[in-house]
């Protein structure tokens, strides 16, 4: 797709998902309801974080629809590879317990993992001896895992390509991060695996329900150089049938949605706050950074472009990409053009 092309396509994504969140309302309602019972258990969640120790070799993440529906305890999602193994509840008191339900047949297949939870205290010996079964998996033969991840690729590898970014994007030191300026969104210390009202693929965007709660996730809200909101949709392959154009249109829908409610919602202040701005939103036009993040081609290519901008009313979409190389779970390289400063206007 050539660039003046994509930019049509893109700008009919733009008015299409405008026009959709428009029509129905209510959606708008139901995120003012997150927002606030968000915001009013912000700092309850806060204090339960720091209650319990953030084990290796996993990853910890706040899922938001958790965060508004239980108020007075915190719920955290304790992945492995990018796939959940674990769900760690921390109550008013701070008792921390953990629990392996609906994860164990897929523990066991995956990594051999025949140890089950069922709200065991996250200091004791079966949260302990459940943490050392995933250390030791670990340290298994390259070979062996390979082949693990192999099968769990075949099964939901764009979890486990999200997995992977989160863990470099998280890095506080430039020293060995392969992409440096962007960290991602965190509320109570935790990823934010933020919700949008859409259901957007590659095929089709559409409002999820009329009131949007079941809406589809944003794969990485971070924030990226300047502080920038930065929508990140991630591919875990290269392929001719979901082309760069697509995967950017649905980022598009996601960036649109975000842009939308923190323009004509009465919580857009509340939510500005929660993607970890201080300063209070004003008129001023916002710029929402729009990002593919694909594997290079088998063949080693990738369709890189000239970042550009498109105006949403008053506010402003910045096009970006992201192209990294992968093998056997690990990251081996990182492109991209966020920290470029020119752009094609």
């Amino acid at each position: 797709m050539e660039i003046e092309e994509m930019k049509s396509y893109l700008m009919n994504t733009i008015t299409e998902v405008d026009e959709i969140l428009k029509d129905n309302k209510k959606w708008l309602n139901y995120f003012n309801g997150y927002a606030d019972n968000i915001l009013k258990t912000k700092e309850t969640k806060e204090q339960l974080s720091k209650s319990f120790r953030k084990y290796k070799p996993f990853t910890y993440h706040t899922i938001i629809n958790d965060l508004e529906k239980y108020v007075n305890c915190l719920y955290v999602d304790v992945r492995y590879w990018g796939q959940n193994v674990a769900k760690i509840k921390v109550n008013q008191d701070k008792i921390v317990t953990i629990s392996t339900k609906g994860y164990e047949e897929r523990n066991k297949e995956y990594f051999g993992c025949e140890k089950k939870l069922d709200n065991a205290t996250w200091s004791g010996k079966d949260a302990r001896e459940f943490r050392n079964i995933f250390r030791k998996f670990d340290n298994e033969p390259e070979e062996y895992k390979k082949k693990v991840r192999q099968n769990i690729h075949n099964t939901n590898k764009e979890h486990g390509v999200q997995d992977l970014l989160f863990s470099e994007f998280v890095k506080a030191s430039s020293k060995d991060k392969l992409l440096c300026g962007i960290q991602p969104v965190t509320f109570a210390d935790y990823f934010l695996a933020m919700k949008t009202p859409l259901k957007a693929s590659s095929e089709k965007i559409f409002l999820a329900a009329k009131d949007g709660a079941k809406g589809g996730g944003i794969d990485i809200l971070a924030r990226t150089s300047g502080g920038k909101l930065t929508v990140i949709e991630v591919k875990d392959e290269n392929i001719n049938r979901e082309p760069l154009g697509k995967v950017l249109s649905q980022a598009t829908a996601y960036a649109v949605s975000i842009t939308y409610l923190l323009r004509n919602s009465i919580s857009a202040d509340k939510w500005y706050k929660i993607f970890g701005y201080k300063r209070p939103l004003t008129k001023t036009p916002l710029t929402i950074r729009v990002c593919s993040a694909m594997p290079l081609k088998k063949d080693g290519s990738c369709e890189k472009f000239k970042s550009f901008k498109l105006n949403y009313g008053n506010d402003i979409l910045e096009y970006h990409w992201i192209y990294f190389k992968e093998q056997d779970g690990a990251l081996l390289n990182i492109d991209s053009d966020l920290n470029k400063k020119q752009y094609d206007n």
